[in-house]
């Protein structure tokens, strides 16, 4: 069995954790380490974000809000 991750899931974690770096590190690290909350504003912002990233629920259907990236 070869347990390798396929090109096209390697290119999903890539992606993810370069958004992680750029996203949410800067953006919220500071704020949730001082207040332990995320403010919701930002929350939507983030989420905003990774739907443009197409990062937001990909493992869901698009009819329900998801990204429908992982069928």
């Amino acid at each position: 069995m070869d347990f390798a991750l396929t090109e096209e899931q390697q290119l999903i974690v890539r992606t993810t954790r370069e958004f992680v770096r750029r996203e949410l590190v800067p953006t919220t690290t500071r704020e949730i380490e001082e207040s332990g909350k995320l403010r919701e504003e930002l929350r939507r912002e983030l989420q905003a974000r990774a739907i443009a990233a197409g990062l937001y629920a990909a493992n869901m259907p698009t009819e329900v809000g998801g990204a429908d990236s992982m069928r």
